[in-house]
């Protein structure tokens, strides 16, 4: 779920003239840390983004779990379903990277 918050969240940091890396710092270090967000974090920020460290059925789990709950509570969740539905696709090989 990583994915979808830190960009958003930096992106509206740096639209407010806030420094992105140092609102990074500030919610890696509170109730939001996580291996993910010091990794995926740092390379949004330093670079490099290109090389894939985890696999896409760990984020269709991840986003199922959203949706479901979302569901559940019959909330919509319309960007959070079409996620899931691409890392789905991603997933199932329907969408393989170039080589």
């Amino acid at each position: 779920m990583f994915t979808s918050w830190w960009p958003r969240k930096r992106a509206f940091a740096e639209a407010i003239g806030l420094d992105a890396e140092a609102c990074w710092e500030i919610i890696r270090h509170g109730a939001a840390a996580s291996f993910i967000l010091d990794d995926r974090g740092e390379r949004m920020l330093h670079g490099p983004f290109d090389q894939p460290r985890s696999a896409l059925d760990i984020f269709v789990k991840d986003m199922g779990l959203v949706t479901d709950a979302a569901r559940a509570a019959d909330y919509p969740t319309p960007l959070a379903t079409t996620a899931e539905q691409l890392y789905l696709a991603g997933s199932s090989g329907w969408v393989r990277p170039a080589r």
